[in-house]
């Protein structure tokens, strides 16, 4: 059985996350590649070594990293940022490939990614899914250095193989998520 490998982006707030979960109820495998930096960062040791080199003891509370003392420390310093990331993405990309190798018993494999293109990444999926929100989510944390940091939605859906509006309700999402589910089948 061939399984498609779709990555799906977007920028923060767009609904990437909800599309992910929906498109899992409907069969679909998913991974999320904030949840492997999570992971990455409070389990694996390497990563503890280079961070604290990189960005110093204090990023650590309690023996873990502090997603909130890295954020404070990386935005805004582009050199520190792209040397994480350097740090992070090659783990992050390994791990969804091992996932990706694994998954049986099911048609579509789904990798959220939110600097999907941004990192280079997207030419290793069959298809990439932009979701556009049709309003802003302002309110998060660094959420303007979180954005410059990204393409624009219009860049991000002009590199898309297919672009989801996210209207902003969880119930058309869903449908949204259902039609797209059964895209993904025919291809």
């Amino acid at each position: 059985m061939k399984v498609t490998k779709v990555a799906v982006t977007g920028l923060v707030a767009s609904g990437k996350s909800a599309l992910c979960q929906f498109l899992d109820t409907l069969g679909a495998v998913t991974v999320s590649a904030d949840q492997i930096v999570h992971h990455l960062l409070l389990h694996d040791q390497d990563i503890h070594q280079k961070l604290e080199r990189l960005l110093g003891a204090d990023v650590f509370v309690g023996g873990k990293p502090s997603r909130e003392k890295i954020a404070e420390k990386v935005f805004g310093n582009r050199e520190k940022l792209e040397a994480l990331e350097a740090l992070l993405h090659p783990k992050v990309f390994n791990e969804i490939d091992r996932c990706f190798s694994e998954t049986k018993d099911c048609n579509i494999f789904v990798a959220e990614i939110p600097l999907l293109f941004e990192a280079g990444a997207d030419e290793t999926f069959d298809q990439t899914v932009t979701v556009i929100r049709s309003s802003s989510a302002s309110d998060i944390t660094h959420f303007e250095e979180r954005v410059a940091r990204q393409l624009s939605s219009k860049e991000k859906a002009n590199r898309s193989s297919i672009v989801l509006l996210n209207r902003g309700s969880l119930d058309d999402l869903k449908k949204e998520a259902s039609l797209l589910f059964r895209i993904l089948l025919e291809h």
